[in-house]
């Protein structure tokens, strides 16, 4: 039987420790047990230096998992624990680096951005692959036998692991999905470049850095679209401490934040602006603070913020709470940090995102790039050269399908990076297409009947008869240059296409409206479009770190994935509607969830661990419908999301499943287990309930009611959802543990 592997995190502090207490134990945190339980002797683990990213040892377990305080670790307890067997330990400075296995390892395929394969050592012990585990074991035995001496940094080997602030009990978490492990290597200052970069397509007009660091945190934090940024933002003389104002109806929360940007990487965040911040909240305590603040004469745009969302109002109804959000490039220091913490369970709750927060999510967010190659094309005519605004250039010739297959990135797909789309297959079209190509009477008319591609560069150049490119990629016609790839055996110099190259700088707002524009001439819909939103990115980030080896997040056509199981965004949006937003009728509506609904659908709360909530529920119930009723069962995909939402229902009636919806985080994937069986109970519960209404409303009302019709609409779920409350209420007062009953990991 082949081994199974596990991957063992260490700090150069925690391995010294351990190889001081003998090196015969090995241990993990005390949320961790139930993955420790599965490890068994003669399973291996994968000994890895946090910080200086290097595999260091291998140890070979030598009982089963148990329970034990005994001190051997300074930082943690680590109790869950397992006696092993030393089988190649390393010195630190001969410890192997992991990117020098990138070639042997699948954790390095496929990566969407180059420090994607840092989500599969972000917390231990997690199992690994047979074949990445014994490509590490048998690197790490040859070094033992044929050791190489590397330079260590020192800092980086003494780093420890940045922990999350926040406890299951007393702190609330962030909205945004922050996930455990190795934080990817970069330093202070490269963090601080790093924001820079980001921020720097936000400064203009008389934006100031701070407005920029906060337009570009709405943006890609707080998942507002550019108008509503715009909107929101007051930052200025009189704006009484209050630099933007959002309003979220859905959540009923009235958010307030400020900004601070430093011009250097050196200054760190202390308390005074944070306890000023907090001070901002006395206007929002009653409405007669709120006239207050109105009476004190805050510039126009906060004026017109308050009176726009009728802010007196909502604060008048006691529906609305308020939240303060503080922003700042520089990093939180100890006064900072102890003055978050105890505050942490007052009112109104402050948020803080410092710079290592805004890192974790600018390098999820970062946007796909153009491919890092030098490009030459020789043209079949002379190049139509034209200038655009904004110092941008346009290129317009005929190339042949011989010359055009020479492009690099085709095979392996990175030149299609800013395309909204991949490969789809043997659809109709691409089948059209290779008829086209494999009848050589039809090259010389291809240019006359084929829209061509368009490709982006950052710069363009003529050279006896051929265009110099530097950096490219192909943002429309992705579909057409595959099958010229496929065929390209077939393929003549009479085959001509027409190919528009636009040079201008990657971060230039162009790219996106060329990407958007030149494939809303097809059909393309919404969700091909949202493909490389930002926030996609980041959810499908999220998922891969923390869930990727059992599930993908799809977010365009024709995406490779390992993972066993997919979520595309289309399902998850329609899964999001009917799970959080209370809305079943709407998850139907597909075309207005990546349009009108967007922002509603994929809003700030939503993170990796929902996504896998919204997967688990899709599971669950998908694998009950035989229970249905044969002409519900016949008619799933009309009343899928009707179940999912009253299975949620059921979920929130206990204080445990609310808060699990609200948190998955501290229960998966743990819990899941436990997790999937409670909802496969709740889930028969619902269906039982379900059948019964039916039955009824068919027995009073005859062929008239109609439930793949009923079941549709606002006014057809509601009395439904009432009786399976009412049925759900009823098992709780027969038994006391009915419901959601799983306790957090």
């Amino acid at each position: 039987m082949a081994p199974t592997f596990w991957l063992d995190l260490f700090t150069g502090k925690s391995w010294d420790e351990f190889l001081a207490a003998g090196g015969r134990v090995t241990g993990f945190r005390a949320g961790r047990w139930r993955i420790v339980q599965q490890i068994k002797p003669d399973d291996y683990l994968l000994c890895y230096l946090t910080g200086v990213s290097r595999w260091i040892g291998v140890l070979k377990a030598e009982s089963e998992a148990f329970h034990d305080s005994t001190p051997i670790w300074s930082d943690d307890e680590f109790p869950c624990r397992v006696n092993v067997q030393p089988h190649v330990v390393l010195e630190p400075e001969a410890a192997i680096p992991i990117r020098e296995l990138r070639d042997q390892l699948t954790i390095f395929r496929d990566l969407s951005h180059p420090n994607a394969w840092t989500g599969f050592i972000r917390g231990s012990p997690a199992r690994w692959r047979a074949s990445d585990g014994q490509a590490v074991l048998a690197a790490l035995l040859e070094a033992s036998r044929n050791p190489i001496t590397r330079p260590l940094d020192k800092a980086k080997l003494e780093r420890r692991p940045r922990l999350p602030r926040s406890s299951v009990d007393s702190v609330p978490r962030s909205d945004i999905g922050e996930f455990e492990g190795e934080p990817e290597s970069r330093t202070s200052e490269e963090q601080y470049e790093l924001i820079a970069t980001q921020i720097e397509p936000y400064l203009f007009g008389n934006r100031t850095s701070s407005t920029a660091l906060l337009a570009w945190f709405l943006e890609k934090v707080w998942r507002l679209d550019a108008p509503d940024v715009d909107q929101a933002i007051c930052d200025g003389g009189g704006d009484k401490g209050i630099d933007a104002l959002v309003v979220d109806p859905d959540l009923q929360e009235i958010t307030v934040f400020q900004s601070k940007h430093r011009n250097t990487a050196a200054p760190s965040q202390g308390d005074s602006d944070l306890k000023a911040f907090v001070g901002v909240a006395a206007y929002f305590k009653n409405e007669a603070s709120v006239d207050k603040l109105l009476a004190s004469k805050p510039n126009p745009e906060l004026t017109r913020l308050l009176q726009r969302h009728a802010i007196r109002d909502k604060i008048g109804t006691g529906g609305y709470s308020v939240r303060l959000v503080f922003v700042t490039n520089a990093l939180l220091d100890d006064s900072g940090r102890s003055y978050l913490d105890a505050r942490s369970n007052q009112v109104p709750l402050l948020d803080v995102w410092d710079r290592t927060r805004l890192t974790s999510v600018a390098e999820r967010t970062q946007g796909p790039t153009l491919l890092s190659e030098t490009v030459s094309l020789r043209t079949e005519s002379d190049p139509l050269l034209l200038a655009l605004p904004d110092d941008a250039k346009l290129a317009i010739a005929l190339i042949s399908g011989p010359e055009l297959v020479r492009l690099p990135g085709i095979q392996d797909s990175t030149i299609f990076d800013l395309n909204v789309r991949l490969g789809m297959g043997r659809t109709r079209i691409n089948k059209e297409l290779d008829a086209t190509i494999s009848d050589t009477a039809e090259h010389p008319l291809f240019p006359a009947f084929h829209n061509g591609l368009t490709l982006l560069t950052n710069e363009i150049d003529f050279r006896d008869g051929e265009i110099l490119l530097a950096d490219v990629s192909v943002v429309n016609g992705c579909q057409s240059l595959l099958a010229l790839y496929r065929n390209k055996a077939k393929l003549s110099p009479n085959l001509r296409v027409l190919v528009k190259i636009v040079q201008l700088d990657q971060h230039h707002d162009l790219v996106d409206r060329i990407t958007y524009r030149t494939n809303n001439q097809n059909p393309v819909n919404m969700r091909d479009q949202r493909s490389t939103d930002p926030t996609q990115r980041d959810l499908q980030t999220q998922v891969r770190k923390v869930y990727g080896r059992e599930l993908h997040y799809s977010i365009r056509a024709g995406e490779k994935r390992a993972a066993e199981k997919v979520l595309d965004n289309a399902l998850a949006a329609q899964l999001i509607m009917a799970i959080w937003l209370g809305q079943p009728w709407n998850a139907v509506r597909r075309l207005r969830l990546f349009d009108e609904d967007y922002h509603r659908v994929f809003n700030r709360t939503v993170d990796g661990h929902k996504l896998y909530v919204a997967h688990c529920f899709n599971e669950v119930v998908s694998k009950h419908r035989g229970q249905l009723r044969a002409d519900l069962e016949s008619s799933f995909s009309s009343v899928r999301f009707m179940i999912v939402h009253l299975l949620a229902q059921t979920v929130r009636g206990t204080e445990l499943g609310t808060r699990f919806l609200d948190e998955p985080q501290l229960w998966l994937p743990a819990r899941k287990a436990e997790v999937v069986e409670t909802l496969s109970e709740l889930v028969s519960e619902v269906i039982e309930s379900i059948n019964f209404y039916v039955d009824d409303k068919e027995e009073h009302d005859g062929a008239q009611f109609d439930p793949k019709v009923v079941f549709m609409s606002q006014q057809g779920v509601r009395p439904l959802e009432y009786q399976v409350m009412q049925e759900f209420r009823r098992g709780q007062r027969r038994h006391s543990d009915f419901g959601f009953q799983v306790p957090p990991a």
